[in-house]
């Protein structure tokens, strides 16, 4: 008999927290489709949970059902709505557990699949999309060296073997990439990024028609900040500044600045490595502002001000490791939450 443990769960923002550690992203960033990305990234953290066979989530007259295989992989995402059924997505895979197809569906009808190869090293060479009709629409390729280092990816228009746009890319003998370089259609030069830096971080040449990423790194008594500069086509640069734990580098605050030396981008995490804090500012001021609070690895809560006053908030309830409960707030007043039922 399956055991069934009704909890709540808010699909997006733990999916937020989870995705950089726990999603694997052959499955979800390797085809270019931000829908799909959308819905795997959504559900894809429950990969996880061992032995889980479905989850239901429940909001208001909504239930979404996502099925997984034994490897912990989705295969399939459902709707139920008025007592009728409909497929959101499904998903097959290759032996390795590389997704091989995907379906997207909408209203219950099927909208397009998009179909992944690879070659012999895992690496995905090729994906398309086609309609039901099987009309191509989409079409993306990948290659690489011997080493099995990315050297091009193209864009073709509307699925057509037409070129719109493709990527360069070049290494060292190490392995290191030193240059990307994007071409349009015609294959005039769009954008030149150069990655020759000296050993101080420093700019090799100066030149004014690519932009150069150039890094450098200081160590201090507990900490280790890491410096990326970049300057871009028209000689403006912009900078941001990672600090990390010198004991077992682990990110605890990044910083984005503009070409003016303006702080654009701040975000905080705790010596776990998880984020606390997100700050994005205009003219010098917070304009978003996102603060998490945790008991141990239980996230417990996010709240968000917009121009210094709350927008919304979300406060999660567990039973034992896993959530029970979240609670949608809208500025003060609480609006909603999402149920859900495991099923082991």
């Amino acid at each position: 008999m399956k055991n069934k443990i009704t909890l709540s769960l808010l699909i997006s923002i733990v999916s937020v927290i989870n995705v950089k550690s726990q999603l694997r992203s052959d499955q979800v960033y390797v085809t270019n489709d931000f829908k799909l990305n959308a819905l795997l990234s959504n559900y894809n953290h429950h990969s996880a949970v061992p032995n889980l066979k479905n989850v239901s989530y429940s909001q208001k007259k909504e239930t979404k059902d996502i099925y997984f295989d034994n490897e912990g992989n989705i295969i399939k995402v459902e709707s139920t709505k008025n007592g009728k059924k409909f497929p959101l997505l499904t998903v097959e895979y290759l032996e390795t557990n590389k997704p091989l197809t995907y379906g997207i569906y909408k209203n219950g009808k099927l909208k397009y699949t998009t179909t992944n190869y690879y070659n012999e090293k895992a690496a995905i060479i090729k994906s398309e999309r086609t309609r039901p009709n099987q009309k191509q629409f989409y079409q993306h390729t990948w290659e690489y060296d011997q080493n099995n280092n990315l050297i091009k990816t193209t864009s073709y228009k509307n699925g057509s073997n037409k070129i719109s746009s493709y990527w360069l890319y070049e290494y060292d003998n190490e392995g290191k990439k030193t240059a990307s370089r994007s071409y349009n259609k015609k294959g005039e030069l769009q954008y030149e990024y150069s990655f020759n830096c000296n050993p101080e971080g420093k700019k090799v040449e100066k030149k004014v028609d690519y932009t150069a990423v150039c890094s450098y790194t200081e160590s201090l008594k507990d900490y280790l900040i890491k410096t990326d500069e970049r300057d871009n086509l028209k000689g403006k640069l912009s900078k941001t500044l990672q600090k990390y734990l010198a004991a077992d580098t682990t990110l605890i605050e990044h910083k984005s600045f503009n070409h003016k030396n303006q702080l654009v981008y701040h975000n905080e995490y705790n010596n776990s490595g998880k984020i606390i804090l997100y700050e994005w500012y205009k003219r010098n001021k917070p304009k978003s502002v996102s603060k998490w609070t945790y008991d141990g690895n239980k996230f417990i809560s996010r709240q968000n001000y917009w121009n210094g006053k709350p927008s919304f908030k979300l406060e999660y309830v567990y039973y034992k490791e896993l959530i029970t409960q979240v609670n949608h707030y809208n500025k003060d007043k609480l609006k909603s939450n999402t149920k859900i039922t495991y099923n082991f």
